[in-house]
């Protein structure tokens, strides 16, 4: 199913909408739950860092900071620790309120994950 799935799902995280990006971001953790961890590892987290680092919008980024900490659960600790953690050391350097407040609402699933 990933094979399916997963091109459809980058395809939207890369549209010219900001609204299309951040609803597909949204719904990272659903994605999750469809495929493998190797898989959203492998595919799906190193092309969000990528637009994480070059996205205009800070509603799309405010969607990164929420998604970012929701699919920590569905991943490995080192995953998370590997993958996740130099997104959220991304998304603190941003200068957006909303993006931080998002981030921090959100930072109990990561932290939960990494102290196991």
């Amino acid at each position: 199913m990933d094979q399916y799935i997963i091109p459809i799902y980058t395809t939207l995280m890369n549209d010219s909408e900001p609204e299309v990006r951040s609803e597909a971001v949204n719904k990272l953790a659903e994605l999750s739950e469809y495929c493998t961890a190797s898989n959203i590892v492998q595919k799906v987290l190193p092309g969000l860092k990528l637009q994480l680092t070059t996205e205009s919008s800070q509603h799309v980024k405010g969607s990164m900071a929420h998604a970012v900490c929701k699919i920590a659960d569905k991943l490995r600790p080192e995953d998370a620790t590997q993958h996740l953690i130099p997104m959220v050391s991304i998304l603190l350097k941003n200068n957006s309120t909303e993006v931080i407040v998002s981030l921090i609402e959100n930072l109990t699933g990561l932290v939960n994950i990494i102290e196991s």
